[in-house]
């Protein structure tokens, strides 16, 4: 009985990975084959993140992550192979799954979608495009420029090294620029920027392939602005997703590109942190939102009570937002004085610090619903509108993945700003599209003469009927 005591933390790991498998084996064989993407999406992002990770620090009692010298308090970890432990980091890869395939046949998710993505098959639009994606990056360097911060793009080598005045950098930034413009940069700009992928793919001619190169160059270029490396190597992530959506490249061309991302954020470290390498990068990669999730189970409840649920009710005046993430930094570094952290954390992870297991299955749930509304409209995709609006909501699935529900949508990152680039765009192609609605149809032309000649020959001369 003892012997089992000691190892039920091993038997959940391999009870919880077993459901996990078997689970994916239903989803491949009975779910809409439409969703697969949207969910192997999210679990994929999940699983490198932080389930790899995790599993790690689990395996090993938290040790794996004393030789990455990060200054962490490992003092607050003290149980990290338990039954609560494993359930909780194995039930996004069984929830949402099991969500989907219990929604496969439901008809108001389909019919819903449907409706939404036919509305938005709207005729792509050069000059309305041009106008408000250069309306909306226009804002941001005017902001850029105002601030002060235009040659900030200038200062990544000059801070190379020193990583202390990198983050003060983008704290003094993060004040002074505001939630619209960090909302423009993360996730308007990008989905103009899909917008013109599908039409420099569909479109003929060189115009659009034009307007797509410029629109990239300047999001990437923005972009870098913000003393970060997440948004650019997101936003390349997503282009290349986009064009396997559109099927320029084979799916099996996103490991090439992966690959390539990899050498691209090692480069880009190697300005903040000198004899960077490619195995750092590896465990920035696995460990970064990893290593966090630990001290979510060990904080929450057991050291201090559940924070209460982020239902963002602050955004009316309704109380305060949820400060889970920043409680969570403070026991991890504890002797860093110098700037307020926010450790990061999947939405049910957030969920289950705010609420609890119940909340985090809530949250779960919530996710499954939303990867099958995203497979639907995959199924439904219909022109540049519908098609940049999929790919926002693949945003939102990552971002899930990466900080709470609430922020994941109503953010300065979340899919809501996804709406001042689809609503003008839509707007613009809306009096077209009425215009051609009211054309009145054609009237018919009275039969030429030679038409009523013909026409009295057949009538003369009717068809033989044959025997039956």
């Amino acid at each position: 009985m003892t012997s089992f005591l000691e190892h039920v933390g091993t038997f959940s790991l391999v009870g919880f990975a077993a459901l996990s498998l078997l689970m994916w084996y239903f989803v491949w064989k009975w779910a809409d084959p439409s969703v697969r993407l949207p969910l192997i999406f999210y679990c994929g992002f999940y699983s490198v993140t932080t389930l790899i990770g995790a599993t790690l620090i689990g395996l090993s009692d938290g040790k794996c992550l004393e030789p990455l010298a990060w200054g962490l308090d490992f003092q607050v970890l003290r149980d990290v192979n338990n039954v609560r432990y494993w359930c909780l980091l194995f039930m996004p890869m069984i929830v949402p799954p099991a969500l989907v395939i219990g929604l496969a046949r439901s008809r108001i998710i389909e019919s819903a979608v449907r409706n939404a993505a036919g509305r938005l098959n709207a005729s792509p639009s050069q000059l309305g495009f041009l106008t408000i994606y250069c309306l909306w990056a226009g804002y941001c360097l005017g902001k850029l420029y105002i601030t002060g911060q235009i040659g900030t793009i200038f200062k990544w080598h000059s801070h190379r090294g020193d990583y202390v005045s990198m983050i003060l950098q983008r704290t003094e930034m993060a004040g002074m620029l505001g939630s619209v413009f960090f909302g423009l940069i993360y996730i308007t700009l990008p989905m103009l920027s899909f917008y013109s992928l599908y039409c420099s793919v569909k479109e003929p001619g060189f115009a659009w392939k034009a307007i797509f190169c410029f629109s990239a160059f300047t999001t990437a270029i923005i972009s870098l602005s913000l003393m970060q490396k997440g948004p650019v190597l997101l936003f390349f992530v997503f282009i290349g997703i986009g064009l396997v959506e559109l099927k320029v490249i084979h799916p099996r061309s996103l490991a090439i590109f992966g690959l390539g991302l990899v050498f691209l954020l090692t480069f880009l470290q190697r300005f903040m942190a000198e004899n960077w390498s490619y195995e750092q990068t590896f465990n920035l990669i696995v460990f970064r939102m990893a290593h966090s999730y630990p001290y979510y189970l060990n904080i929450y409840p057991d050291m201090l009570p559940f924070f209460g649920l982020d239902l963002g009710l602050h955004l009316i005046g309704m109380g305060e937002i949820a400060s889970d993430n920043n409680v969570v930094f403070d026991y991890m570094y504890p002797a860093c004085d110098w700037v307020q952290g926010a450790a990061p954390g999947p939405a049910h992870v957030r969920a289950y610090g705010q609420g609890g297991l119940p909340f985090a299955m809530v949250t779960l749930m919530l996710i499954g619903l939303g990867i099958k509304m995203a497979g639907v409209l995959r199924r439904y995709i219909a022109g540049p509108l519908s098609f940049s609006l999929y790919m926002a909501s693949l945003v939102c699935l990552y971002f899930l993945t990466q900080t709470s529900a609430r922020e994941a949508v109503l953010s300065c990152y979340g899919i809501c700003w996804a709406m001042p680039g689809i609503v003008p765009l839509w707007l613009l192609s809306k009096p077209a599209r009425r215009a051609a609605i009211r054309t009145p149809a054609r009237t018919a032309l009275p039969a030429s003469p030679k038409r009523q000649v013909m026409t009295l020959r057949a009538a003369m001369n009717p068809p033989r009927k044959t025997p039956a």
